[in-house]
């Protein structure tokens, strides 16, 4: 087998096999002996399937310095030989030989799960990819680090922002976010899906990936999403994002404060007085309302409009310290402003 063909297999499980102190094999890749290998962080699994990979007695190797070998043929040829404790990898003139160890002492999830659902890979990717920027990184909310599959919608939050995504799939359960990486970088056409009380089955093409869910009640997402916002800026969404862009080179860098100053005229700014910077923009968009100022954190604005597809939107405001919609087709994004001194 070519190496570049194994490694690019091997590739889609590296994420998991970091290992740790407590149980070392963690940082090994298992081979089953038969066309399956598997890396783990004990709370979640991922298994690529493989044909004819040369590898076909049970063992287990350490992740790093194995792929590393293979990343250094190239498109070369390898075999391997298997012994009681040695993988020895060949390739023309050079041999490299590394321990290996039980694949029975790998630790693994054996879990009955209910009857499988499939999902359209295009939909389930795009539904992960309208969403995931606004997954918390925040510890001490559980619940919010992770994608939660809410029966008609996929929803992620920070507090800061937030993002419904209108997508039928059926299901109720929260996914850590590095299992929604992981499954994000191997979608196929098609996606089965599997649920148990604790733990979450997808298989795509070649790869299965077993995930813990997270187990808390998310927050009531719904109560977030304004209903009666009266004021409305209708805009372009690719020239608002240059703008914001533009403006973020000259917001302070504490708050990325960018100001909309909304009424007969529109328009934006931002500034650094430590810096003596400053940023002015006039806006090309319609707005029906009350005149307003209000500010965004730049950064945070530009991950909502980068994350919109539609050509143009509709960014529902109402006052300077409430919460902003930005209506889109088929889902819904909230912003909190940043109360600043305008």
């Amino acid at each position: 087998m070519k190496a570049n063909t194994l490694l690019t297999q091997l590739q889609k499980v590296l994420p998991l096999a970091q290992g740790n102190k407590v149980i070392p094999i963690t940082s090994c890749i298992k081979f089953d002996g038969d066309k399956t290998f598997t890396a783990t962080d004990t709370l979640n699994e991922i298994s690529v399937t493989l044909e004819n990979s040369g590898l076909s007695t049970p063992f287990c190797v350490d992740a790093v310095k194995f792929t590393n070998i293979l990343r250094g043929y190239g498109d070369k040829d390898v075999s391997f030989k298997i012994t009681n404790s040695t993988l020895t990898i060949k390739s023309e003139k050079s041999t490299y030989k590394l321990p290996i160890l039980s694949s029975d002492d790998f630790p693994s999830i054996k879990i009955d799960f209910n009857e499988s659902r499939v999902l359209d890979g295009k939909e389930l990717s795009k539904a992960i990819k309208s969403t995931s920027f606004a997954v918390s990184t925040d510890d001490l909310r559980p619940a919010m680090t992770g994608l939660f599959f809410d029966n008609n919608n996929v929803v992620a939050t920070d507090a800061n922002k937030l993002v419904s995504y209108q997508y039928n799939h059926g299901f109720n359960f929260i996914v850590p976010s590095s299992s929604v990486r992981l499954l994000e970088s191997n979608i196929s056409d098609t996606v089965s899906v599997q649920e148990s009380d604790s733990y979450i089955r997808f298989v795509s093409g070649n790869v299965t990936l077993t995930s813990r869910k997270i187990e808390e009640k998310y927050p009531p997402y719904i109560a977030v999403i304004p209903a009666d916002n009266q004021n409305k800026l209708t805009i372009n969404t690719r020239s608002f994002e240059e703008v914001v862009k533009r403006l973020l080179l000259t917001a302070d860098n504490n708050t990325n404060a960018v100001v909309l100053e909304l009424g007969e005229e529109c328009k934006a700014y931002s500034s650094d007085i430590d810096y003596s910077v400053e940023g002015n923009e006039e806006l090309s968009c319609k707005y029906d309302g009350e005149p307003l100022k209000i500010a965004f954190n730049g950064k945070f604005l530009s991950e909502c409009l980068r994350s919109i597809s539609d050509e143009v939107i509709t960014v529902e405001l109402k006052s300077f310290n409430r919460m902003a919609l930005f209506n889109c087709i088929g889902k819904k994004v909230v912003l909190a402003p940043v109360v600043v001194n305008f």
